[in-house]
């Protein structure tokens, strides 16, 4: 994140444990109610298809967040 900021390419004032307790966040509550979430949308979330979509929105939604 400080490289990215000095490259201008990141925000400042992003404060790091916030972004990492997104990530933790986003990647927790997927897995954690993949069985609920699963019979509600009918989707198997556990998929590994699914999986590596939820990462790469997860990664997208962080960039997003920090780019200028």
């Amino acid at each position: 994140m400080e490289r990215g900021h000095r490259q201008s390419q990141f925000r400042a004032g992003a404060d790091p444990v916030h972004v990492y307790l997104s990530i933790a966040a986003l990647g927790y509550y997927y897995l954690s109610n993949h069985h609920t979430t699963s019979i509600i949308f009918s989707r198997e979330f556990v998929k590994s298809e699914e999986l590596k979509r939820w990462g790469e929105h997860i990664a997208d939604m962080i960039v997003s967040y920090l780019r200028v």
